[in-house]
């Protein structure tokens, strides 16, 4: 739900908001303001849906509600011989009674050339992907479409696009700034510096990125969202785990976690300085 005048919704308290809301639908899942100032609610049936879809006026506000682009959809990649000749088109409308809105075939790279692949992307208008489609009378497994990490072809660094890039323009390879033709340079990343280019699947971060969607897919949040809990769980400071920035220095002299036995050893030999 959004205002029409843009931010009008922020001046909206959020006791009023809550209060507004159980007045429309009643109780509803959660409930909560954007930064944008555009409320996001989630609902618990399709009744207090419809409802709010036909909401015109918030509490002297006036309003736009529209569905979520993302998070009444899901996406799940199926494999099946049988779908093997059959078109994208015609695969939609074959499974269109069970929730199927779009359909895309998967793709793979041989000596240099894409080629068609048996396994299907699909998108499902559901909030909660299926464990299973019927195709003829027999059941295909659904698993969940994790999509790739999302790279900056201009500055190489992930988590957004060149079209909201802000960075400086780099050679992918290098890592240096871009030259016209080939590069010759030596490889390295600018995310790890290491001696791979950025886009290498061996990169410590693309596995990290990798999991961040993962997380971003399976709970349905934003990717700011999944990279703070994938922080959470993976302490990171300057490319060193959180155990190694904390591990304790290990006196070679006394093997203590401190200083402090040969300081004392030291205080011991060595008499007070007279005043």
């Amino acid at each position: 739900m959004s205002s029409i005048e843009e931010g009008a919704l922020k001046k909206v308290s959020p006791f009023v908001i809550a209060k507004v809301i159980q007045g429309l639908v009643g109780d509803v899942k959660t409930a909560k303001r954007l930064r944008s100032g555009s409320l996001l609610i989630q609902v618990n049936n399709s009744r207090q849906a419809k409802r709010l879809l036909e909401v015109k006026e918030f509490f002297q506000v006036p309003v736009k509600v529209d569905p979520h682009r993302s998070l009444n959809t899901c996406d799940g990649v199926v494999t099946s011989w049988d779908l093997s000749d059959c078109t994208e088109e015609e695969i939609k409308e074959g499974l269109k009674d069970q929730k199927v809105i779009s359909v895309r075939r998967l793709k793979t790279r041989r000596s240099g050339t894409l080629k068609d692949t048996n396994s299907f992307v699909l998108t499902f208008a559901l909030p909660k992907l299926p464990a299973s489609i019927y195709v003829c009378y027999s059941a295909i497994q659904v698993r969940p479409y994790i999509p790739k990490p999302i790279r900056c072809f201009r500055c190489q660094r992930y988590g957004h696009t060149s079209g909201n890039c802000k960075g400086e323009e780099l050679c992918g390879r290098c890592s240096l700034k871009t030259h016209e033709g080939d590069c010759s340079e030596k490889e390295k990343c600018v995310n790890r510096h290491r001696d791979h280019p950025a886009w290498s699947a061996s990169c410590p971060i693309f596995a990290e990125e990798k999991k961040i969607q993962e997380i971003k897919t399976s709970k349905k949040i934003t990717y700011g969202e999944a990279k703070k809990e994938f922080r959470a769980l993976n302490p990171v400071f300057s490319g060193k785990s959180y155990s190694q920035v904390t591990a304790k220095k290990i006196c070679g002299r006394c093997r203590a976690d401190t200083h402090a036995l040969c300081m004392r050893a030291m205080q011991r030999r060595v008499p007070a300085r007279q005043a």
